[in-house]
């Protein structure tokens, strides 16, 4: 190709992955699938590397999945204030508010616009020229972080505007449930990072230093303020952000109190199955003139107010702390609470996650907590209330040696997590072997937490390939194994010897290597050798690999110690078989699928490589993006969110008819 129809080719493919970057983000509405897109900018970033004269820091491969580096945050001065909001907790304290607006402004008529109160990470905008020019953290209202680099990788916020009127404008960076709960599954399965709830995880992400790991999180933006301005409605002014490109939450104005609350109260039935957290709902005065003449308090606006939900909360008893060790060392402080009931379920125990968050808290034993569920998910302890009756609160003094086998613990650098320094130490054997043999890799039947312990605990067993020399006399020395339960398991491991790369190496428990950071790898390459000749920045450089995911692949693949169990477990008779496959074209193809219930024909995980040769996405869970549900016998809650969300539920005879037709019998 010649120069100067390379050029014409550039220009094109950067003018579609600009238009159909902008309708995946800024409108929700893509026309493409993701892998098509994906194939755009592929296409894009190799021409631009061929003809790196052409190349420009304005094109939209700049944007996605950039690495680039950056020592920290500048400090920014927003152009407008960015204030924060009195709060209210019932209906009164509601009523209260809007009689002081109409003694401050008598013979006024109020409207409002009622707004869900986003739990995420406030944000303030600036647009010169239809470019974004700032992304700028809250910060103290006037000065915070400029983190516009890392905004660049965030759904909800358009990169240019259709106006060339410099605009400040407000939202929320916010992290969907589907992706916490995803984040947070990845996290548990490596023993990284977990976070408490989606908000601190938005957080979190946002100030990485590293856009790619932005990147690779799908946060999202919603706007709610274009700030500076003094007429027209506040209602308007969304509509207006709408039509510039920009998402908001679904809204609603109300004409009095009445509304008001009938808003509050509907949102908050709907609360549990919303895609992001909320907790509460804005209420505000729609004319900005009748809001310029109400004006502000020293702290806040007196022409808008929060509602805020109240989490359920409940006192219970602190008894003790226990210490947990993971597969890669990570030792995980547990309380141990006196069983109480919040939000539907019984709580005995809350992660205290780090000793850092004990000292923050400054948690004891034998003390009165306030608990509840962070996002409704996941337990914590909010405070400590006092002391238990007639016993002495004891500090949880934080270990200098591994509970499990006495060896030293380290923090690795910028953790704050402590790590058992010993790699065998017998618990994180025992938890490495869990993993290696759990559904998500070789799902081999029979082997719970107590066979492999015994496995362990009698010399057995001490690294992965030893499962594959055991004999059905070794089982017969275990606990309660007889001789038809010795073959049973003799047989499991016989029939995952040759399962799928992927789950091979979600199995090693490699850091940051989830679900599918190994899929992805294992669709690229057909046998543990070719990953053995890759370097880091090969990795690096492949599509849907992050930066710490191809770091910690290639250290674990160049480990002396790593390496010779990777030949031990080999010369086991362990081959684990390319998963590469051809992908069929089919109504599924480039749709993110959902499967709730039981299927007939497959397991969970036989069903997820079927919906990947349908070119389609296998998901977790349901949102407005999910594009069909299949439905299986005895259907649960996701069926139920799918149809209050109208996505196309595919019934089970459906779904076999759809794989029949597309993959051929043979392939069921």
């Amino acid at each position: 190709m010649d120069k100067e129809k390379a050029r014409r080719e550039i220009e094109r493919l950067r003018g579609e992955v600009k238009h159909h970057n902008d309708l995946y983000h800024g409108k929700d509405s893509p026309e493409i699938s993701d892998q098509e897109f994906d194939a755009l900018v592929k296409k894009l970033e190799a021409l631009e590397a061929q003809f790196p004269e052409f190349a420009s820091t304005e094109s939209p491969s700049f944007d996605v999945g950039s690495s680039v580096l950056i020592e920290g945050f500048e400090k920014r001065q927003h152009p407008y204030q960015l204030l924060s909001l009195d709060n209210t907790y019932n209906e009164e304290e509601l009523q209260k508010w809007e009689e002081r607006l109409q003694r401050l402004l008598p013979d006024t008529q109020f409207s409002y616009v009622c707004e869900p109160k986003l739990d995420g990470l406030s944000m303030g905008f600036v647009y010169e020229d239809g470019e974004l020019v700032a992304a700028v953290t809250r910060g103290n209202g006037t000065i915070g972080e400029d983190v516009t680099i890392n905004l660049r990788h965030v759904a909800g916020v358009p990169h240019k505007i259709p106006s060339k009127e410099k605009l400040a404008v407000r939202g929320e960076v916010v992290m969907p449930r589907s992706e916490f709960e995803r984040l947070n599954e990845e996290g548990a399965q490596t023993d990284g990072q977990v976070f408490a709830n989606p908000r601190n995880a938005a957080a979190g992400t946002i100030r990485q230093l590293d856009p790619s790991v932005v990147a690779a999180r799908k946060l999202d933006c919603l706007c709610y303020d274009i700030l500076g301005r003094r007429q027209g409605s506040h209602w308007e002014h969304l509509a207006e952000l709408r039509k510039l490109g920009f998402k908001t939450a679904k809204s609603a104005r109300a004409k009095n109190m009445k509304e008001v609350w009938q808003f509050i109260e509907d949102l908050g039935t709907k609360r549990p199955t919303l895609e992001v957290d909320i907790d509460g709902v804005v209420i505000k005065v729609d004319d900005l003139e009748t809001r310029d003449r109400a004006g502000f308090t020293s702290k806040a606006p007196r022409w808008a107010i929060a509602y805020k939900y109240q989490a359920e909360r409940k006192e219970t008893v602190l008894h003790d702390v226990i210490l947990q060790v993971g597969r890669t060392g990570a030792i995980t402080p547990v309380a141990v609470l006196e069983p109480v009931h919040i939000s539907g379920s019984m709580v005995s125990r809350a992660s205290l996650h780090n000793f850092d968050e004990i000292a923050r808290k400054a948690i004891q034993k034998n003390t009165r907590v306030l608990v509840e569920k962070a996002g409704e998910i996941i337990p914590q302890i909010v405070k400590v209330i006092g002391p238990v009756d007639g016993k002495e609160p004891q500090d949880v003094v934080e270990p200098s040696s591994c509970p499990a086998c006495g060896s030293e613990v380290k923090r690795r650098e910028g953790e704050v997590v402590l790590r058992c320094t010993n790699r065998h130490c017998e618990v994180q054997v025992k938890r490495r072997l869990e993993h290696f043999l759990s559904r998500d890799a070789l799902n081999a039947d029979g082997f719970g937490p107590s066979v492999i312990g015994q496995l362990v605990d009698k010399g057995l067993v001490k690294r992965f390939g030893d499962l594959f020399r055991l004999t059905k006399d070794d089982f017969l020395k275990l606990d309660e194994v007889k001789e038809r339960s010795a073959k049973k398991l003799l047989a499991a491991l016989d029939e995952r010897r040759n399962v799928g790369l992927d789950r091979f190496l979600m199995g090693l428990g490699i850091d940051f290597v989830g679900k599918r950071a190994a899929s992805l790898l294992a669709e690229q390459y057909a046998s543990v050798d070719a990953l053995l000749d890759l370097t880091e920045e090969t990795l690096i450089a492949l599509d849907g690999i992050g930066k710490k995911t191809a770091q910690s692949l290639h250290a674990f693949l160049v480990d002396e110690e790593y390496a010779q169990e990777l030949q031990d477990l080999l010369s086991a008779g362990f081959t684990p078989a390319s998963v590469q496959m051809e992908k069929a074209e089919s109504p599924l193809s480039g749709h993110k699928v959902v499967v709730t219930g039981t299927l007939s024909r497959y397991g969970r995980r036989e069903v997820e490589d079927v919906l990947k040769r349908l070119g389609a996405q296998p998901s977790g869970s349901v949102s407005k993006k999910t594009g069909a549900l299949v439905a299986g016998q005895k259907a649960g809650s996701k069926l139920l969110k799918a149809e209050k969300l109208g996505v196309k539920v595919i019934t089970e005879e459906e779904f076999y008819e759809i794989v029949d037709d597309c993959l051929g019998r043979e392939e069921t």
